[in-house]
């Protein structure tokens, strides 16, 4: 519907850059755990990326299996792999999020929409920020050091208790 064979090549390279990218933001932190290689990781990225695109749901199928891949090739845990790659997942939909609030807020002065709506969204917006602002707040005013002592004492109870011993059982990678 009127695209030239320029606009689909320059399509094809914006989409190839953005694999490039992610393929070198992943490495960086795959880099922690192994000494991960550019074509090492584009294949599993790939896979993985294809596996969230055929799983039903938010698109979290593909992480277990890039960090199984990984975890197969450099002989490590694939828990720290997985942390890795939901991290990339989790930095990507909140740096999406903000664009799309961005883009929302500059498109309600510049778009002819109808005054109700454009109301509706910045009202969105600013609770949107406030909940942002309080948060941040809230974390920095009210951690307590003691959670944390709290933490460490009970965690590992929970982790060797009855339930937990039998599902390590099952699973000898836990």
């Amino acid at each position: 519907l009127g695209a030239t064979f320029y606009l689909i090549v320059i399509a094809f390279l914006i989409d190839l850059s953005v694999v490039v990218l992610w393929n070198y933001e992943w490495i960086l932190l795959v880099r922690k755990f192994a000494p991960a290689r550019f074509f090492t990781t584009l294949p599993i990225l790939l896979g993985g990326t294809f596996v969230n695109n055929i799983t039903p749901g938010v698109a979290v199928g593909g992480e277990p299996v890039k960090a199984h891949f990984l975890s197969k090739i450099y002989k490590k845990s694939s828990s720290e792999f997985l942390a890795t790659s939901l991290f990339t997942a989790t930095l990507n939909a909140v740096i999406s999020t903000v664009f799309s609030l961005i883009a929302l807020f500059i498109l309600s002065f510049f778009l002819d929409i109808p005054s109700l709506y454009k109301y509706i969204i910045e009202i969105c917006l600013v609770l949107f920020l406030t909940f942002l602002i309080s948060a941040y707040y809230m974390e920095r005013k009210f951690t307590i050091k003691r959670l944390n002592v709290d933490l460490d004492r009970i965690l590992p109870k929970i982790y060797h208790s009855f339930f937990f011993s039998k599902f390590r059982s099952k699973f000898k990678s836990l």
